[in-house]
């Protein structure tokens, strides 16, 4: 969950109008916060927090969990006057849901491994070139599937495959690499840990990663904005402070390789 606030705060504050640069509310700084709604006491508004709701497992097929995640996306306004700030918090509410709206699909990712840089988007991985050779190797593998899943009943050529894009192919052959659990050429790269700067073996980094469990990359699925409430604040004896709550929903699904009595 920690991962999945960080990159949808990155998402909307990456996305959000600036003025000089600064995401921005009719020129009012917006402050960030991740996961702490205590935020309003501290009189620090316009603000938008992050916070975890829950979540939830099923088993959609033997050898796959659905993780079903919810996250509250929290906005508040204090102005002098009370039809200032609902007016502005509706607006601000609504430049929120309208940037989510346009991620039903996300990448989440972890410190890159390789550089040690914090990323979003797979496009960032395209160039390391460690991962040239098993992109082109996941880009086969899918035409070869979608070849074998296409046939025509009584023969003939299978329909043409839609080009599978460097960003996915990338995304894929850096779990590979991770899978794989060796970097060929290692070398030492910053890497940031607990908010402190260190120097190290991309090669550790890796072993790291895998020794603590952790996913490099993960993908989730029909992000969802399932609901908003005007209401998180009451109207009455708050000096015009004014706040919602976007609520939203993501879907995951964990492959399960090992199972059963022994892992069989």
């Amino acid at each position: 969950m920690e991962r999945i606030l960080k990159c949808a705060r990155e998402i909307v504050r990456t996305n959000f109008p600036t003025t000089s640069s600064i995401p921005s509310v009719f020129g009012m700084p917006i402050t960030w916060f991740h996961g702490d709604r205590a935020i309003i006491a501290e009189n620090n508004l316009p603000a938008v927090a992050f916070d975890a709701e829950d979540l939830s497992s099923e088993f959609v097929t033997f050898h796959g969990y659905q993780r079903n995640w919810s996250f509250s996306i929290l906005s508040y306004i204090q102005l002098d006057y009370s039809d200032d700030s609902t007016s502005l918090l509706n607006y601000l509410t609504n430049l929120i849901d309208r940037i989510m709206r346009q991620h039903v699909k996300m990448w989440v990712f972890e410190s890159c491994y390789i550089c040690g840089q914090d990323f979003l988007n797979p496009i960032h991985l395209i160039a390391h070139t460690e991962l040239t050779t098993l992109a082109n190797t996941v880009k086969t593998e899918f035409q070869q599937r979608w070849n074998v899943t296409h046939q025509i009943q009584g023969g003939g050529t299978p329909p043409t495959p839609p080009t599978m894009n460097d960003a996915d192919a990338y995304a894929a052959a850096y779990y590979r690499l991770y899978e794989s659990g060796t970097i060929t050429s290692p070398t030492n790269v910053t890497f940031t840990r607990h908010g402190s700067s260190i120097t190290m073996s991309n090669q550790d980094i890796l072993n790291e990663y895998k020794s603590h469990l952790v996913q490099p990359v993960r993908f989730l699925s029909y992000v969802m904005v399932d609901s908003i409430n005007y209401g998180v604040v009451p109207k009455t004896g708050n000096q015009y402070l004014r706040g919602s709550q976007i609520k939203v929903s993501a879907k995951e699904i964990d492959p399960v390789h090992a199972f059963g009595p022994n892992n069989v």
